[in-house]
């Protein structure tokens, strides 16, 4: 599990990237923190991309006031173990900022022998 966030309030005039990535994980499952998310105005916002495409948004530009309708309410899943988190903030003033959970599901595979124990028990 990841948290990623903004600093708090955010500065003017910022421009960052940051790759999130869960080793293993099969998926990520990505949750905003909408009763504090919040941004200035428009040109202040941030945007989630796949890892391995940048051209191809997993999301709108979010921004807005906190419990805004802008900001996703619903859990957004992703396959792999990496995205990345753009944040952009002008000049005009800033806003409390972001915080996003990142939670990596892991497909767990079975022990095998834990898989010839239980065929063998299942002679018994």
């Amino acid at each position: 599990r990841r948290v990623v966030q903004s600093r708090h309030p955010y500065r003017n005039n910022v421009d960052r990237e940051e790759i999130v990535s869960i080793k293993d994980a099969q998926s990520l499952i990505i949750t905003f923190d909408i009763s504090k998310c919040s941004t200035q105005s428009e040109e202040d916002y941030v945007q989630l991309f796949k890892l391995s495409n940048k051209r191809d948004p997993l999301t709108e530009r979010l921004y807005g006031p906190a419990d805004g309708s802008n900001w996703p309410a619903e859990p957004i899943s992703v396959s792999g173990d990496s995205l990345v988190v753009h944040f952009h903030s002008g000049s005009g003033g800033n806003g409390w900022g972001y915080r996003i959970n990142v939670l990596g599901t892991v497909l767990v595979t079975p022990l095998q022998w834990l898989v010839d124990f239980t065929q063998n028990i299942s002679w018994l």
